[in-house]
């Protein structure tokens, strides 16, 4: 049981945590809910798959929408099964990195992707964005960076780029458009994860690792690159010229 209160410009900074004794999940409560909130969990499970399976990747790529718009309630038994598969993947993927870490004493946690920027920009994006569009904003940004470091092939971006889009999620809000706030975001978080960035990048679809090297101006250059993703003109990763540090 996690409860999380944000306080000031902070994303969850008081709160409290203790281990569920059981946890039952009924996909028919989700009946109930707006696509628009659908979306927003399945933002959450979208990040398990960028860095930790390929299979969950594209099942997301091709069923993603179907079960979206179905609202995970399986009307059909292609549609079920689909439902079945991507809850029951995404929990073993997560249980598999967060039971071994309950209290956090490793910080290099691959489950922080796509939380390094967005508590930030989600909270001075309020009341626009919810949670999950904020984090997958965050992974599409990162996912730009990982493109400019040569760690995701162009093709893979755009693919990732098309499941976001696929389903009902954004790549872009206007929030990114202050490049400070993103400095700002990554003070943040290496003040949270001990003096370090540790911040988990894709390599291709379904594998990361941990840098802590990220400059101003590659956020700068990765913000750009997506930019021009999310109007359509998809250019060439190469084809941007990187910044001056300091520029």
């Amino acid at each position: 049981m996690k409860t999380g209160v944000n306080y000031e410009r902070g994303k969850n900074r008081l709160g409290t945590y203790a281990p569920a004794t059981a946890t039952f999940l009924d996909r028919s409560f989700l009946r109930s809910l707006s696509l628009r909130h659908i979306s927003n969990g399945l933002a959450e499970i979208l990040k398990m798959a960028l860095i930790r399976s390929e299979d969950l990747f594209v099942l997301l790529e091709s069923r993603g929408a179907a079960v979206r718009a179905d609202r995970l309630q399986g009307t059909t038994e292609d549609l079920s099964r689909a439902a079945d598969a991507i809850i029951a993947e995404s929990i073993h993927l997560m249980l598999e990195e967060l039971q071994p870490n309950l209290w956090e004493s490793a910080l290099e946690r691959c489950v922080d992707y796509g939380h390094t920027f967005s508590p930030t920009l989600e909270m001075h994006a309020l009341p626009e964005l919810l949670h999950g569009e904020a984090v997958v904003i965050d992974m599409a940004l990162t996912t730009a960076l990982a493109t400019l470091r040569g760690d995701v092939a162009e093709a893979q971006a755009r693919r990732i780029y098309d499941v976001i889009r696929a389903l009902g999620l954004p790549l872009w809000n206007d929030v990114l458009d202050d490049p400070a706030l993103l400095d700002d975001a990554l003070l943040d978080t290496v003040r949270h994860r001990d003096g370090q960035q540790r911040l988990p990048l894709p390599i291709g679809i379904g594998r990361h690792h941990f840098v802590n090297d990220v400059t101003p101006a590659e956020l700068r250059d990765a913000t750009r690159l997506l930019r021009d993703h999310a109007q359509g003109h998809i250019p060439s990763a190469g084809s941007l010229v990187p910044e001056q540090v300091g520029a």
